[in-house]
């Protein structure tokens, strides 16, 4: 990626303060991130272009969210905000530690919409849940509170959940941010391992103690 195409603003829209908030909240061409087919140089060369750049919110005199990316750029005539290598955290209001973390290779961000499209290298992890979630394509639905998948791409999800670790790949992924459940429409499978909680007993044992693994299975419907 070379020099950006433009000269810098001296403050950032708050368009694009927008999108690197809400896509934390719960993320080529040689000269452009833009995906789409312009049919003009305006619609290619993007209006306004961000290098290595970090934003912080703050509510309350208190962090909340840290997001950080290798370059940010819009355009004119489109809603549409392209993020590449966006990283970002967030933070507990109460004990300031971190809740929520997650990166991606792209992130195209319809705020207008409430749509927004991460690509390549995901990797969003909600730590208050014990949950992971690896991919290469995702859509979150800012109306809905919806993150899903395409028909036929895969992802892999790995919890923890009463000293018991699974982990299961799938396709037809969803998950509601609204009840936090997630399923997957096509076929799946993974692995469960149960492992018993530590006791003073297992501490002084010289073998460690080897989890029971259960083996997960289906076919798409």
């Amino acid at each position: 990626m070379g020099a950006p195409l433009r000269f810098l603003p001296r403050t950032v829209p708050n368009t694009v303060l927008r999108t690197v908030t809400l896509c934390a909240a719960f993320v080529l061409t040689s000269c452009s991130l833009n995906y789409g087919s312009g049919t003009s140089a305006e619609v290619v060369i993007p209006e306004f272009t961000f290098d290595d750049v970090t934003f912080n919110r703050i509510e309350d005199n208190v962090h909340i969210i840290e997001t950080k990316a290798d370059r940010i750029e819009q355009y004119r005539d489109n809603t549409t905000t392209y993020i590449k290598n966006a990283r970002f955290r967030t933070f507990s209001k109460t004990d300031r530690q971190v809740e929520t973390e997650g990166s991606c290779g792209l992130l195209s961000a319809d705020t207008e919409n409430k749509r927004y499209m991460l690509f390549n290298n995901i990797t969003l992890i909600n730590h208050v849940r014990d949950l992971e979630i690896i991919g290469a394509s995702l859509s979150w639905s800012g109306s809905t509170e919806q993150l899903t998948s395409g028909r036929n791409d895969r992802i892999t999800i790995r919890r923890t959940l009463n000293n018991s670790q699974s982990v299961l790949t799938g396709t037809g992924f969803s998950a509601s941010g609204i009840s936090g459940s997630f399923s997957f429409a096509g076929g799946v499978s993974g692995q469960q391992d149960t492992a018993p909680a530590a006791s003073a007993a297992d501490t002084a044992a010289p073998n460690d103690a080897v989890p029971d693994a259960q083996s997960i299975s289906s076919g798409g419907a």
